[in-house]
């Protein structure tokens, strides 16, 4: 069947094959509609659209022994809606030479490359389509291809999900990605781009990746149960990462390497056995107000030459430790809370550089910060308490800088320094702890003690240097009388001055150390609220 010049009419429930080229070739502004037809083998194309042609293809199936299903070029625009298409030597889709086209639950399936390929300059929409099966990629978009792809369910493809390369720029919103046994979603080239509100679930390699120097906007995603790593940038990747929940990906859930510049905020990163955040190479992302949650082993860790930025993140409840610094790494981290992990709150290793200033770190069941090897780095105005050992141990040939740090009662210590440790100790307030300051016998270091003991004017100064993350307010709660030595959330007195987070906190009277015991309840059931709306059902 051939239609040319201005064709038009109805078509329906005809069978179509073993054609010597396409069953259907429109073209030449055709305006047909073809309907329930069977399109079976043919040695071409079971249908192929060109010349602006503008045919409706609604119903059909397209099944048997052919190249690509559905082939659209030379400004086609058509409309494809309900349509099956499976079993395609090529793809069972394909777009080219600036075409157009609207695709609405169409199911496109089993073919040996991609289902859907797209390329030069081609810009189509497709809608509740179901992509999937496929021996290549789900959707492949290449050279400056575009377009929007909403509530797609795009399974079980031998490759990518999405590949995307070229200067491609695409929407996606709302898809189900899913299964796949290669990427979720895989960026290359300066591809970019809007990924939004899409569900990226129980892929085999990294739920979503970019590479070389993508560089797409990521939001709104839930990207969780992956095999292997949630996002990964690598090469001289970029993009900006907001308000994801990503989680329970096995590996670690963000991976970070090559020299890749990404900018993430306000995430949800929880829940892997693998990591929270893994900084590796010579990475420099920038990482502000995210929630880095219940991860096994580091919630991040921080490797190779990696200078990333860490501001203003809530890192905490992991069974490891909180952060780790090490190799030949460096980087600001200011400003975030670090609390309540199995072991160290933050560790600096390896021959690590590192600015840690004005964070509070709290709540180890090993010791608040522990320095070794050889790192360096500064150590300067953190409120360092309730840690289970020491609050700060200094180690091996480490010779950081610390200075004008509070330390309250560190349990088995407030600052211990190894037998070859060196650096320099300025101004830091160590109370309520069991032995204040333990100095090995070889240590180089300089230590200038303060000539007073801490005040609550000291710890409101040290509280002034730290914003607290999304805007919370740290209150101080003083319960003399209790033997337990703890920031907890589930017990209702508190033995020292500690740390609560509240999102709507009561008034605070100036004499906070009165002997009459505070109701600490309002305040317990707000964090333990907090915590509820923070950790990622384990469940999926």
């Amino acid at each position: 069947a051939i239609f040319h010049e201005r064709s038009s009419g109805n078509y329906n429930e005809n069978v179509l094959k073993d054609g010597g080229d396409a069953c259907i070739w429109a073209g030449g502004d055709s305006t047909a509609t073809f309907r329930k037809n069977m399109v079976g083998s043919t040695n071409g194309c079971g249908i192929m659209i060109g010349e602006r042609s503008k045919v409706v293809l609604l119903d059909n199936q397209v099944t048997g022994h052919h190249i690509n299903g559905i082939q659209a070029g030379d400004r086609a625009d058509p409309v494809a809606k309900n349509n099956t298409i499976s079993g395609s030597q090529g793809s069972g889709i394909v777009l080219y030479d600036h075409a157009k086209g609207l695709f609405v639950q169409n199911e496109v399936s089993t073919s040996k490359l991609a289902c859907v390929g797209i390329r030069d300059s081609s810009q189509p929409i497709f809608i509740n389509n179901t992509v999937c099966d496929g021996e290549g990629s789900g959707f492949v978009l290449l050279g400056e291809s575009s377009g929007i792809f909403e509530n797609n369910f795009i399974l079980r493809n031998t490759c990518a999900g999405v590949g995307m390369k070229g200067s491609t720029k695409a929407l996606f919103d709302g898809n189900t990605i899913n299964n796949n046994k290669g990427y979720g979603v895989w960026l290359q080239d300066d591809s970019s781009g809007t990924f939004q509100n899409n569900e990226i679930s129980s892929n085999c390699n990294a739920g979503f990746a970019v590479s070389n120097v993508a560089s797409p906007k990521v939001h709104g995603n839930t990207i969780r149960d992956g095999r292997h790593v949630g996002i990964l940038l690598q090469n001289n990747a970029m993009g900006e990462y907001w308000n994801n929940t990503i989680s329970n990906n096995k590996a670690t859930n963000v991976l970070l390497v090559g020299s890749s510049q990404g900018y993430f905020h306000d995430n949800v990163i929880a829940d892997s056995v693998g990591g929270g955040v893994l900084f590796r190479a010579d990475t420099k992302c920038i990482f502000r107000r995210n929630r880095v949650i219940a991860n096994h082993r580091a919630n991040m860790a921080v490797l190779d030459r990696a200078s990333p930025c860490v501001e203003n993140n809530i890192i905490q409840h992991g069974s490891g430790r909180g952060l780790v610094i090490t190799g030949n790494s460096s980087g600001s981290f200011c400003r975030n809370w670090i609390r309540s992990h199995g072991l160290a709150g933050v560790y600096v290793g390896g021959h690590a550089d590192p600015k840690v200033n004005s964070n509070v770190i709290g709540e180890a069941v090993a010791s608040g910060v522990v320095i070794e090897d050889f790192a360096k780095g500064s150590f300067c105005d953190n409120l360092v308490v309730g840690n289970i050992s020491a609050a700060m141990a200094v180690q091996g040939s480490a010779m950081p800088l610390v200075e004008r740090n509070v330390i309250q009662h560190g349990g088995n210590g407030g600052i211990w320094l190894g037998e070859t440790a060196g650096g320099a100790f300025n101004d830091n307030l160590v109370e309520d702890s069991d032995c204040s300051w333990r100095v090995g016998t070889g240590v180089t270091s300089k230590i200038r003690s303060p000539t007073s003991k801490c005040t609550p004017a000291d710890i409101e100064r040290a509280i002034g240097t730290i914003s607290p993350p999304f805007q919370d307010k740290i209150v101080l709660l003083t319960n003399p009388g209790s033997s337990v030595r703890s920031i907890g959330t589930s017990i209702p007195v508190l033995p020292y001055p500690v740390l609560q987070k509240i999102e709507k906190p009561a008034p605070v009277t100036k004499n906070a150390t009165t002997t009459t015991p505070v109701d600490t309840t309002s305040a317990l059931q707000a964090e333990q609220s907090l915590s509820r709306s923070l950790l990622v059902d384990q469940s999926g």
